[in-house]
């Protein structure tokens, strides 16, 4: 990301939160399939500490093994299709991505730093590491 000069690249720094389990199905099912033991990592992502974004990230913890053992602090900064790539050795074959506007909920708002109810961008990534799941 630039800087309005459109040549300054905007330091990005990203905070892991959290990570957990997820028992039952989600949006994130029909990607991940049916038997996936799934993780979330909830993190803080600032772009040149002036915007804030939340991101959730869904995977299988199976597959993604050492991300689920790592230190949650050693993710912090992480940029995590880098991580797939080198700790987890699985090459990551389409990202596809999908954006929209939504109302942020009382979760989202509190942790991106804004007003519950606020407008904003979603954006949704599923990225596939060599595998198609349906």
């Amino acid at each position: 990301m630039h800087d309005d000069d459109g040549r300054t690249i905007l330091p990005i720094f990203s905070r892991a939160l959290s990570r957990s389990a997820v028992h039952g199905g989600g949006e994130w099912s029909r990607h991940l399939g049916p038997n996936a033991q799934v993780m979330r990592l909830d993190r803080i992502i600032t772009v040149n500490d002036e915007f804030r974004i939340f991101s959730r990230f869904y995977g299988d913890r199976q597959l993604l093994r050492q991300m689920w053992e790592m230190p949650l602090d050693s993710l912090h900064g992480a940029n995590f299709r880098q991580v797939i790539v080198d700790h987890c050795h699985l090459p990551i074959t389409d990202i596809t991505r999908l954006v929209t506007q939504t109302s942020f909920d009382d979760e989202v708002a509190e942790r991106a730093g804004v007003e519950a109810g606020t407008d904003g961008l979603r954006l949704q990534a599923i990225g596939r590491a060599g595998r198609d799941t349906g």
